[in-house]
């Protein structure tokens, strides 16, 4: 039998299409080229101590990795950290909370750095707390970094 053109597209193009198919049901593969992109985000908020936060909530379809916090003085107040003082981030959406990180400054680095960062999934929002003690009742300002990519959810076999 002589090998032609038309007896290797009738043999072959099935075999292209499944493996096609295969590559494009695998996110982030790299036989189709997706790569998550990654969007920094940074901003600086002010807030008042002993109340809670909003950070920012995150928008549908990405999720936002949290990877640095440093805590300036807000206008001419001076910054007073306790290391009784105590930081802690929460994941909400509707009625769901979690605690995502909790720990008193006597034991965090200064500025606050994830080496892997924190994530919060689509549809969550980023809520800050900080307790003083004693309670100082002054304004800080809070800078935080991270970076916005795709929410792409791992495939399950």
């Amino acid at each position: 039998m002589r090998l032609t053109s038309s007896t290797f597209f009738i043999v072959a193009a099935p075999l292209l299409v499944v493996f096609a198919l295969q590559a494009a049901a695998v996110p982030n593969s790299s036989a189709n080229g997706a790569v998550p992109l990654r969007q920094p985000i940074w901003d600086s908020i002010r807030f008042e101590e002993n109340t809670e936060t909003q950070l920012l909530a995150v928008p549908e379809g990405l999720r936002f990795v949290l990877t640095d916090l440093w805590f300036l003085s807000y206008e001419d107040e001076i910054i007073k950290i306790s290391p009784n003082d105590r930081l802690w981030i929460e994941s909400r959406i509707e009625r769901d909370r979690r605690v995502v990180f909790d720990s008193p400054m006597g034991e965090l680095p200064y500025p606050l750095r994830w080496e892997t960062g924190v994530s919060f999934t689509s549809g969550r929002e980023v809520w800050m707390h900080y307790r003083s003690s004693p309670v100082n009742e002054c304004n800080r300002r809070i800078f935080f970094s991270g970076y916005f990519e795709a929410d792409v959810r791992a495939p399950r076999y």
